[in-house]
């Protein structure tokens, strides 16, 4: 994650340097759909991301573009600078999320971790990757993350085999023999 930075601001920091972006939208039909803050048809509630109170922890990911609808599916947020309209990312559930310190900060670095996994296909973290192979069917990033819609996990899962030869970026050679 060298290219990976965060800065700790107050909430009236972010909300004088910010703008949020991202939103969830949760349609007449209660299912919930994710948007890069512009409005769909059949909506009944949008509901912009929370910054929550308190410290927050903003990160930016340099020469990469966020991906709004990962994000949020994640249980991120977006925010846009009010000046140089740079993205960056925050975690949007910690204002909703109880529990001691400890486990809201590691619900906030898996989160992280997942978007950077899914951002960067190629990028190795022998401690996510343990805990991925002690998880059976990825339990553990159920619990972290907003979207129940399996899309994330199953990205996931692509992602994770692939780095380990069971997708399609292995190529069979045929064996001839004497």
């Amino acid at each position: 994650m060298n290219n990976l930075n965060y800065v700790t601001l107050t909430q009236d920091e972010v909300e004088n340097e910010f703008d949020v972006i991202s939103s969830v939208e949760i349609k007449t039909s209660g299912e919930i759909d994710y948007s890069d803050g512009k409005p769909k048809a059949n909506v009944k509630n949008i509901h912009e991301s929370i910054v929550p109170e308190g410290e927050v922890n903003i990160y930016r990911i340099s020469n990469h573009e966020i991906d709004i609808e990962k994000a949020v599916k994640i249980g991120l947020g977006v925010l846009e600078n009010k000046q140089t309209k740079e993205r960056v990312l925050f975690n949007s559930l910690r204002a909703v999320e109880t529990g001691p310190t400890k486990i809201v900060q590691d619900t906030e670095i898996m989160r992280l971790t997942i978007y950077y996994q899914l951002a960067f296909p190629d990028y190795d973290d022998p401690a996510f990757n343990q805990f991925l192979d002690e998880t059976a069917n990825y339990e553990g990033i159920n619990n972290v993350i907003l979207s129940k819609d399996n899309a994330i996990i199953k990205e996931l899962d692509f992602v994770m085999n692939r780095k380990k030869g069971l997708g399609d970026n292995v190529i069979s050679f045929k064996v001839y023999k004497k």
